[in-house]
């Protein structure tokens, strides 16, 4: 990059000419960029370099744009030095987000009962109870949240079920009776056949 300076003279018998013509010199940029891989609508900064400036496809300028695409998209880059240009293509894959299959999302259970929750659609599961397996069995003291984090890869999924925990009745037994019957209350038989 640089000014260099042409000198053109001309000459018409005893009569002389000069001229000067300036010629402004710029580096041709080489801009380079990285390829990506993410999941469906999670945000990326899409960077380039080599040049003073860039436009993107986007319709962006700047080093770096922010993108969330949904689906693979190849973005184009060009960058300038003065009037000299590159551009260059750089490319989003987007891999499947899982989908995951949680039963049952809600239960309802008596206190000191257990339910049991399976998850499936994901390689490898996290549960809120630290729990790693597709299957749990829990046994809540009152109304609990659970959530499950289902991964494939870079791309994760979270679910939640709902357990509600019903408080069991306390029952009472008024076993008075009359002393003719005192006898026949000794035996706890006699006491459920006669309730």
């Amino acid at each position: 990059t640089g000014n260099v300076t042409f000198t053109l003279s001309g000459s018409v018998g005893p009569c002389t000419n000069s001229l000067l013509a300036n010629v402004f010199v710029t580096t041709q940029p080489t801009v380079s960029v990285i390829n990506y891989t993410s999941c469906s609508n999670q945000a990326l900064t899409l960077s380039a370099n080599g040049a003073a400036s860039y436009t993107w496809s986007t319709g962006a300028s700047g080093t770096s744009i922010s993108v969330s695409p949904s689906v693979s998209t190849v973005y184009t880059v060009t960058g300038f030095n003065g009037l000299c240009s590159d551009s260059k293509t750089l490319s989003v894959t987007i891999l499947p987000t899982p989908t995951l299959t949680l039963t049952p999302l809600t239960s309802s259970i008596c206190s000191g009962s257990s339910v049991t929750f399976s998850v499936s659609g994901a390689g490898s599961y996290s549960w809120s109870t630290g729990s790693t397996s597709s299957v749990i069995t829990v046994s809540p003291l009152s109304n609990t949240v659970y959530s499950i984090t289902g991964s494939t890869g870079i791309c994760s999924a979270t679910a939640q079920a709902q357990v509600s925990v019903q408080t069991s009745p306390t029952l009472s037994v008024n076993n008075s009776r009359s002393e003719e019957h005192t006898s026949e209350l000794q035996s706890p038989c006699n006491l459920v056949c006669r309730l």
